[in-house]
């Protein structure tokens, strides 16, 4: 995925999720998502999903790798 012009990390990532869950059927890393949205730091990264889960759009289990869950908001849920 090509990322944004930086304005909206968020968005950016979010999109990165649901395409990610869409190919591989299960959620991204959160290396692979700082690679895959060309993001400066892990740090970034985690603040950023904080944001998303925040607005309701995807839950995590914290301590638990590839735990983001996408939630019907908007019906942003990966297709089968």
């Amino acid at each position: 995925m090509k990322p944004t012009d930086g304005t909206d990390k968020p968005e950016t990532i979010l999109r990165y999720v649901e395409e990610f869950w869409a190919e591989h059927g299960y959620s991204p890393s959160l290396r692979e998502i700082q690679k895959g949205c060309e993001i400066s730091s892990l740090s970034v990264v985690t603040w950023n999903l904080g944001t998303l889960e925040e607005r309701g759009d995807i839950s995590r289990v914290p301590e638990i790798a590839r735990s983001i869950t996408l939630r019907r908001n908007g019906g942003r849920i990966p297709t089968e």
